[in-house]
């Protein structure tokens, strides 16, 4: 019989292809290579923007814990209030372009959702005060105590659904959140009774029997309200329905298509309902997964707090090469009670490392980005050397990083290091290993 060489064979399909679909797969390819270049330019640009600004917001923390008068405190809160509305425009637009780019990736770990949802709501809590707005919860005690998936990337999007919700409800006005267990392909939007939360038991840990389990959030409030001819865009890219409104408060336009984008990568489903001048009712459904029986405490940090007199002094060690973030991370560091030791560089690091064998060193602080050696490749040699136990957190200016565990780090923080969420991973490091500070050895 005829014998065809395989690479002879697709060489001439390929070289066969007619000149359309080549045309074609030409300009998929091109057009890839140009996301993936904006979003390497966005991240470049989002860092060397965040480091001032993260700066900025840290000394601002810090002058907020002197002593001011009524008045220096007023432009205090001014200060946070537009430093973070900055950092949020950014965050937007990295975050799109990264999922534009399919470079976005997502964790599948467990975690309880009541505090995900509560944890979120108390974020804007103090603003639905200020203006009056009524803020409850009704939760369905068939949820599951603990789900798998991406606790970040769901309090990100319920974060957005929330702060919406306040911006656009006037004062006076209600905001109720609804958490309920549905089936599949089940995305009812009917009004459901409001009831006051109830903590989720660990007993109620599975579902009956239903083909496909989901979890749905609601989020409806009593503000502006969106025309009929605007929801089909709503989710569009720098989208915003009403030119007005937009103006009085702000925004890129972006908030709601980066969570279509993030709840339809977590296999899950987003819609919405509205009537104008009456409100709004945004949903999400997501996978009720459940985890394997584990730990107590969720994996996305949920632990209780503990008594001021059970923390310790810890050792720390902080890699990293600016100048004024080397001041700033110090300061707050002693200011919590630690014993904090600077150096610039990874190769820095590590030699301080060896220096003590790891023993003088109770948790490493590693900034991602670096002259010399950069925090990514200083993490893997210490791994490889043997620092297997040794805590290391990386520390980025960029979005919130799913994937550090497959870096090496134990976990990550953002830039200028908030206090509340340094203590909280510390407590969640405490209650992990059984103890801090430890003497790490070589494994």
């Amino acid at each position: 019989g005829l014998l065809i060489s395989p690479s002879i064979f697709f060489c001439s399909i390929s070289t066969n292809l007619p000149a359309r679909d080549k045309s074609d797969a030409v300009k998929a390819r091109q057009e890839r290579e140009a996301r993936e270049q904006k979003s390497e330019f966005l991240a470049i640009m989002a860092h060397e923007i965040r480091t001032p600004l993260h700066q900025v917001t840290g000394f601002i923390d810090l002058l907020d814990q002197t002593q001011l008068n009524t008045e220096q405190r007023s432009y205090i809160k001014l200060l946070k209030s537009s430093a973070q509305g900055l950092m949020t425009v950014i965050s937007d637009v990295l975050d799109y372009s990264k999922l534009e780019a399919g470079k976005m990736k997502l964790e599948k770990i467990p975690y309880e959702p009541f505090s995900v949802v509560e944890g979120s709501m108390e974020v804007v809590r103090t603003s639905c005060e200020e203006k009056g707005i009524r803020l409850d919860l009704g939760w369905d005690k068939a949820i599951p105590f603990k789900l798998l998936g991406d606790p970040n990337r769901l309090r990100q999007v319920l974060l957005n659904l929330l702060s919406n919700s306040v911006k656009f409800t006037q004062k006076g006005g209600d905001i109720h959140v609804q958490v309920t267990t549905i089936e599949e392909e089940e995305f009812s939007t009917q009004q459901q009774p409001q009831q006051q939360p109830e903590l989720p038991s660990k007993e109620s840990s599975s579902f009956s029997s239903k083909p496909r389990p989901m979890v749905k959030f609601v989020v409806r409030d009593t503000g502006v309200g969106i025309a009929e001819e605007h929801l089909s865009m709503i989710f569009n890219n720098y989208y915003q329905g009403n030119v007005s409104v937009a103006r009085t408060h702000g925004g890129t336009g972006l908030g709601l298509s980066i969570c279509k984008l993030l709840v339809m990568k977590m296999g899950g489903t987003i819609g919405v309902s509205s009537q104008l001048h009456k409100g709004s009712s945004f949903w999400v459904c997501l996978p009720a997964d459940v985890p394997q029986e584990g730990p107590e405490n969720g994996a996305d940090g949920t632990v209780q707090d503990e008594d001021p007199a059970e923390q310790v002094q810890l050792n720390i060690l902080v890699a990293e090469d600016n100048n004024v973030n080397q001041k700033l991370v110090k300061r707050m560091l002693e200011g919590m009670g630690h014993r904090a030791t600077i150096v610039a560089n990874g190769v820095e690091a590590i030699e301080r490392v060896e220096s003590t064998k790891g023993r003088g060193v109770d948790l490493v602080l590693m900034d991602i980005q670096m002259p010399v050696m950069d925090g990514l490749e200083a993490t893997r040699r210490l791994r490889t050397m043997g620092y297997v136990s040794l805590p290391i957190f990386g520390l980025t200016a960029s979005v919130a990083r799913s994937d550090y565990r497959e870096l090496g780090f134990d976990d990550w923080l953002p830039k200028p290091i908030p206090r509340k969420d340094l203590n909280l991973k510390l407590r969640q490091l405490k209650k992990q290993n059984g103890h801090l500070p430890s003497v790490i050895e070589r494994q």
